[in-house]
Parts: C-alpha cells; sequence; structure tokens
C-alpha cells in the first residue's frame, strides 16, 4: 500500500483533459456520470471513497482545472452549454 512505501498522501489528478476531468464536462452524457453536477462528480466522490476506506487516515489531494477544454455559455435555462464552432 501507499502508506507502506512511505507515502503520507495521494494526489488525484482530475484535470488537464484526463478522463476523470472528462466526467466534470459530461453535461449531455446520460447516465450515472453525466448531467447533473451529482452525477458529473460522481466519479471523484467513488474514487475519494475507496481511497479512505481503504487506507483510512491517508491524505488526498486532488487536482481540479478551472476550465474546460470546449467552451461554454449561458443557455437559455441558465445553464452553461457548449459554444459550436460551425463546423458542428
Amino acid at each position: 500500500m501507499v502508506r507502506d512505501a512511505g507515502f503520507h498522501f495521494v494526489d488525484i489528478k482530475h484535470c488537464h483533459g484526463y478522463l476523470r476531468h472528462e466526467f466534470l464536462s459530461a453535461y449531455t452524457r446520460p447516465g450515472p456520470f453525466g448531467e447533473s453536477f451529482e452525477n458529473r462528480t460522481r466519479f471523484l466522490r467513488e474514487v475519494v471513497a475507496g481511497i479512505r476506506t481503504q487506507v483510512p487516515g491517508l491524505e488526498i489531494a486532488v487536482r481540479l482545472s478551472a476550465f474546460d477544454w470546449q467552451p461554454f455559455q449561458r443557455g437559455k435555462n441558465g445553464f452553461g452549454e457548449p459554444v459550436l464552432s460551425e463546423d458542428e
């Protein structure tokens, strides 16, 4: 385990286009990991819960991106909608 190797914390990369970051941007993805904020953050929350279960007391850091790769704008319903290029 990480603690046995001498580590005191783990750093979860949830940024910069990594798969985990894609879940945060999944405004239109159907299913348990898309659309609502609760669903889009589910994967990260489950990873953190799993670490806490397996290694209680281990410090956890999470790197989040401050922006999405695709620009969004406020939609008619007040939620973000992707800004599509003329090609899309």
